[in-house]
């Protein structure tokens, strides 16, 4: 097996004011509902900092499988 690390960029125009759309992503609580994994998935935040340059990373993966690691900023 190989790792290979890369960037993927995801744009989304939402019909919301940004204040609102920024607001709500910085519960944690939002961003592990909206990132549920799925069924015999595990996620956890090794640090959540959500705000302007600022960075979350979370780890995620099959239950005891290899874990994916995820930075927002």
């Amino acid at each position: 097996m190989s790792i290979i690390g890369g960037t993927v960029d995801l744009t989304k125009d939402l019909d919301r004011p940004a204040d609102a759309v920024f607001a709500a992503w910085s519960r944690e609580e939002a961003q592990r509902a909206w990132s549920d994994p799925g069924e015999g998935w595990e996620l956890s935040f090794d640090q959540f900092q959500f705000a302007v340059g600022e960075t979350d990373v979370c780890r995620f993966g099959p239950a005891g499988g290899q874990q994916y690691i995820n930075e927002n900023r």
